[in-house]
């Protein structure tokens, strides 16, 4: 019976170790010297001037648009003098480097795809109208950082305006994360809203530790 008991236990401490080691253990995000870092997606952002940082998407937001982007939540900064939501979200990608790299009109279509199903949903659900889009070169280099795929903006009869950036980013030595920038802004400010977004867009680097 000890025999049997020490197999069962050593079975379960296999499995436990096998575990431990097929989850990923990242450094928590945080802001550093004027960047937001993020370990798990493998990027950073310069950080704007004059504009609030949130952890966690706002009880007071989980209507409307920025609600779309609770399940893939990871930071937020928003800036009640300009009336300016910026939504950082990321997953982990189906674009694997290889689709990327050798297949990019596979990509294109599965791209072009999403942008055509977000744009009605968009329209559907908050009545977003002027719905335009740009699609970027797709230039894929080893340990290749943020990359822009596409871009696209819409606005509202009730003043809102919407603008994303879509990045790729190669992480976690294998994989390809997503990481999208969305402007959700009042017409009011938009253009100063606007221009921080795409400091934002633009400051998006590699980043490991």
């Amino acid at each position: 019976m000890k025999s049997i008991g020490r197999s069962a236990m050593l079975v379960l401490s296999l499995i436990l170790l096998a575990g431990t080691y097929g989850c990923a253990v990242y450094p928590k995000p945080r802001l550093d010297n004027g960047y937001y870092k993020n370990f798990e997606y493998e990027f950073k952002f310069k950080l704007p001037n004059g504009w609030v940082t949130h952890n966690n998407l706002p009880d007071e937001l989980s209507k409307g648009v920025a609600a779309e982007f609770a399940n893939n939540f990871v930071f937020m900064l928003t800036n009640p003098e300009t009336e300016g939501i910026i939504l950082i979200t990321a997953e982990k990608s189906e674009f694997d480097i290889v689709t990327i790299g050798y297949d990019k009109e596979s990509l294109k279509e599965k791209i072009l795809a999403k942008i055509s199903e977000w744009e009605a949903q968009l329209a559907e659900r908050y009545a977003f109208e002027n719905y335009t889009y740009q699609l970027y070169p797709i230039s894929v280099a080893e340990g290749y950082g943020p990359t822009l795929i596409y871009s696209e903006t819409a606005n509202s009869m009730t003043g809102d305006n919407y603008a994303r950036g879509y990045l790729l980013n190669k992480c976690l030595k294998d994989q390809t994360c997503s990481v999208q920038v969305t402007l959700i802004s009042k017409d009011a400010g938009y253009e100063q809203n606007f221009a921080v977004f795409s400091d934002i867009v633009n400051s998006l680097v590699k980043v490991y530790n």
